[in-house]
């Protein structure tokens, strides 16, 4: 009789979670009603069970945001140094609501992007160019120029949560542990992470760096000290663009885009949590939870393995999208072993390149001074003058859509440089980024035209771009 039971049993629970999911959807999109969220007077919203056209397009397969681009000027031209806007989990910016909700825009966590080469001044003044080159829409809260000098013989890396930054000692290269085994899909491959050099220098874009969604790395540290914690270094670039226009949604909505869309996924992950939870199984349902608060679609998460076997995840990892980028992963002391060893492993969600992983226990930091260099002017090259929009108190915000371009001028340092100092700039930044909605991709026009050469002659080498 009880192995009669146990199928209706289990039969049983599958319909109650069943019937979370559905009444969970009902309940978020009720609210949201409610709220005045999908009441509003703009053409772009679908109705109460229809995806808004800010966040249908992000969801739809094959594509991806990839932030908008931050330039330097080199004395002749503007030159891309890296993508922006990496800090905000991505399941909270694909919501359309932050667009009117500026208690829930000003909590995103900010990004901190260290440039690596030193803006030349324009016309005596230092400038940035901000750049949207994406079929995406960009909403800048606000932005700030850091300024740092240090010693010639040190570098600044910032951390994995885009929260602070470390001064080095260029020297710390030679004293960083290396993987002693480094394990892909199972298969040894030490040899691929074995050039310390990478951690400074530029390694180019060899395709040996390159590993793929779904790809998961083991790594293995020796002779570190089981008493201190270890700080994990890691160089890495986003390489999985796909560009061209995304599909759009049909009018009407089948079931398959209820059960995938934004909310019903969050819903329905949360429920499986407390289900999993309430039935015991609590390890898979609180495993869910990363997919719900964070984790993010352009990543890769780092996590320890403890002796007995069990991963720890610490970091979502988000590598920069267009060169090379150093970033730090702190790991608590117990991520090493009582034997001196440190086992992590790395997962990928998308193809990425990877240069450089070592770790350090010498965490000392390099004196430093810095400054924040006030914004000047904001001028866009389709709104004007938007300077007002991207101070930290403003109660508006820059938005970017494709072709956009943002020149930034900032007033002039006022530390001194000593013989053997140097500076190195941060841009700091707060906002998010979403999918481009009808009426912006109609003013955009040919954007492919307007947006900088270097990455016109990029994207020929990815998909191509379809502008009708």
């Amino acid at each position: 009789m009880k192995k009669f039971l146990n199928p209706l049993i289990f039969s049983l629970k599958i319909l109650l979670l069943v019937i979370f999911l559905f009444f969970g959807w009902i309940y978020l999109n009720v609210a949201n009603f409610l709220k005045g969220k999908k009441t509003r007077d703009d053409s772009t919203a679908k109705g109460l069970f229809g995806p808004e056209n800010a966040n249908a397009d992000v969801w739809s397969p094959g594509w991806t945001p990839s932030c908008p681009f931050v330039a330097t000027y080199d004395g002749k031209k503007f030159v891309a140094q890296n993508d922006f806007l990496c800090g905000s989990p991505e399941y909270f910016i694909r919501e359309y609501l932050l667009l009117n909700n500026n208690n829930l825009f000003r909590t995103l966590r900010p990004d901190l992007l260290k440039l690596d080469q030193t803006p030349q001044k324009l016309n005596g003044k230092i400038v940035l160019q901000i750049q949207e080159n994406e079929p995406e829409e960009s909403f800048v809260d606000w932005l700030k120029l850091i300024r740092v000098v240090h010693s010639k013989d040190s570098e600044i890396v910032v951390d994995s949560s885009f929260e602070k930054f470390f001064v080095f000692q260029k020297s710390l290269q030679e004293t960083i542990v290396m993987p002693s085994l480094v394990l892909i899909n199972k298969e040894n491959k030490t040899e691929f992470l074995k050039n310390r050099d990478y951690l400074w220098n530029d390694p180019g874009q060899p395709e040996n760096f390159l590993l793929k969604k779904n790809d998961v790395i083991e790594f293995s540290f020796t002779g570190l000290q089981s008493n201190k914690p270890p700080l994990l270094l890691v160089k890495s670039t986003f390489r999985d663009w796909m560009m061209g226009e995304v599909k759009e949604y049909a009018e009407s909505i089948p079931l398959s885009s209820i059960l995938h869309s934004p909310l019903a996924i969050k819903a329905g992950l949360v429920l499986v949590s407390i289900f999993c939870f309430i039935l015991g199984k609590k390890s898979l349902g609180l495993a869910s939870l990363p997919l719900v608060f964070g984790a993010q679609g352009k990543s890769i998460i780092f996590s320890y393995k403890d002796p007995q076997g069990i991963l720890h995840q610490v970091a979502i990892n988000k590598p920069r999208a267009w060169n090379f980028h150093i970033e730090t992963i702190e790991f608590p002391k117990e991520a090493v072993w009582p034997d001196g060893s440190m086992h992590i492993t790395a997962e990928f969600t998308k193809k990425h390149k990877l240069a450089f992983v070592g770790v350090t226990q010498n965490i000392e930091q390099v004196e430093y001074s810095q400054e924040e260099l006030k914004l000047t002017s904001a001028q866009s090259t389709r709104l004007g003058d938007i300077t007002n929009d991207l101070s930290s108190d403003a109660s508006n915000r820059l938005h970017m859509i494709p072709g956009d371009q943002v020149n930034l001028t900032f007033e002039d340092p006022k530390l001194n440089l000593a013989e053997n100092q140097k500076e190195t700039y941060l841009v700091y930044t707060s906002g998010f980024y979403g999918a481009l909605r009808k009426k912006y991709k109609k003013i955009a026009g040919n954007w492919p035209e307007k947006i900088p050469l270097e990455f016109q002659e990029y994207y020929k080498t990815l998909n191509e771009i379809r502008v009708n």
